[in-house]
């Protein structure tokens, strides 16, 4: 009761403005004078700190710049408060209030620690962090930690964070930053100002089984689980970049086999063909196009059943994914409009173990698959110290899911009918 009462007496403190974003304030204008074609969009968050580049005298170039001082006198203070405050309906309507004390600190001109949890009544659990509620009332628990260390070419991070992969920035197929952060290392390296990549290899934890499975020559009722993850980008010319990319869900009984796709170079289709065991990986395909300061997105997501050997016939529905999307910065504001489809059976596999979700909530896009839809976007600066936010969407989702039980889609009953979209 107690905790109650000081969750309800904080939601009257003020919240500053800035803060209970996804993306930090300098990833954010990063992102907008990559829309605006000052520099080349990246597809990789998180994003180091360099120079802020160029500056527009506009209102919304410095809501971004207050934003960014904002956060860099908070981080030179070592820790400061992120606080949110919404309302939900369940039985009754009632308050959701959600702290985050963050703790970040310099261990070397390179190296950096940082620590973030957080307190909330939200026992819905949105965000799908591996926790229990305390008396039914209260959820708490870690939600980043990690040591990191960079330069100018290389970043390296251990530990627990948030990751996101896509030009699009708001909508990503492989991974969104709404998913559940996931403990492990991150790598990011740049070669030269054409070549760069990306790498990340996670635990998710074990599985308990509802069943008795026969894998790696013996009958399992729990299993370890993993992701493995790599990219590559190629900035062919300041306008125009590309990248390929390779995700892996794979689950293993024996320790000495967990690190089958641990190699950034390695191509995960060819490791799983040698090793034969069926995993599941996804391939993405993302190209960014800025035309007269407009920018043009699209992500192909292939799912490793679309390509894999049916016998004479192929029965099965287009394991596919698509975004395309529009950014145009408008004088004070950026206007956005994108088209989204995922296919019924991308994300899922026969094997519960192999399915793209973590902790019960999806890695890639937060719909899950089987899903298709229009969004639009605006984003106005009314001042150099507060801005607006305007969305419309449609949306049209089916049956599947992400966890759905698996029926092989190439049984004649998909054949004739389709199922979902």
């Amino acid at each position: 009761m107690i905790l109650i009462v000081f969750l309800l007496l904080l939601s009257f403190i003020p919240v500053h403005p800035y803060m209970s974003d996804r993306f930090s304030a300098y990833e954010e204008y990063v992102w907008y004078q990559g829309i605006k074609g000052t520099i080349p969009l990246t597809n990789n968050y998180p994003v180091e700190i360099k120079e802020s580049g160029a500056v527009y005298e506009n209102n919304y170039s410095k809501f971004l710049l207050k934003k960014i001082d904002f956060e860099k006198t908070l981080k030179n203070q070592n820790i400061f408060l992120d606080a949110s405050v919404g309302a939900s309906y369940h039985d009754s309507i009632a308050p959701t209030i959600s702290i985050s004390p963050k703790v970040e600190f310099s261990l070397t001109d390179n190296i950096e620690a940082s620590v973030k949890v957080f307190l909330s009544n939200d026992i819905d659990n949105s965000r799908g962090f591996p926790i229990k509620p305390f008396k039914e009332k209260i959820i708490a628990g870690f939600e980043r930690g990690y040591v990191k260390y960079s330069n100018e070419k290389l970043f390296v991070l251990f530990g627990r964070m948030d990751y996101h992969s896509s030009f699009s920035k708001d909508n990503s197929l492989l991974f969104d930053y709404k998913a559940v952060p996931m403990d492990g290392i991150y790598l990011s390296g740049e070669a030269n100002r054409y070549f760069s990549y990306d790498f990340k290899y996670a635990s998710l934890g074990s599985m308990k089984l509802d069943s008795t499975y026969l894998f790696e020559g013996e009958d399992i009722d729990v299993i370890s689980r993993y992701l493995s993850f790599h990219k590559i980008i190629l900035t062919l010319k300041d306008y125009l970049r590309l990248s390929f990319s390779e995700s892996c869900i794979f689950g293993r009984k024996s320790i000495g086999n967990i690190l089958d796709y641990t190699f950034p170079f390695f191509i995960f289709y060819g490791e799983q063909n040698n090793i034969d065991i069926n995993d599941n990986i996804l391939w993405a395909f993302d190209v960014n196009y800025n035309y007269c300061r407009v920018n043009l997105s699209y992500s192909l997501l292939v799912d490793d059943y679309q390509y894999e050997y049916e016998g004479t016939k192929d029965l099965e529905p287009p394991e596919l994914g698509h975004i395309v999307r529009i950014d145009a910065p408008v004088c004070c504001a950026v206007m956005s409009l994108s088209y989204m489809r995922i296919n019924a059976w991308v994300y899922n596999q026969r094997y519960p173990w192999n399915r793209y979700i973590f902790n019960s909530k999806n890695i890639g896009d937060e719909m899950g698959p089987d899903i298709q839809g229009i969004e639009g976007n605006g984003l106005f600066a009314y001042s150099s110290t507060g801005r607006v936010n305007f969305k419309v969407s449609y949306f049209e989702k089916g049956d599947n899911y992400s966890s759905s039980d698996w029926i092989f889609p190439i049984s004649d009953t998909y054949y004739y009918k389709q199922i979902g979209i």
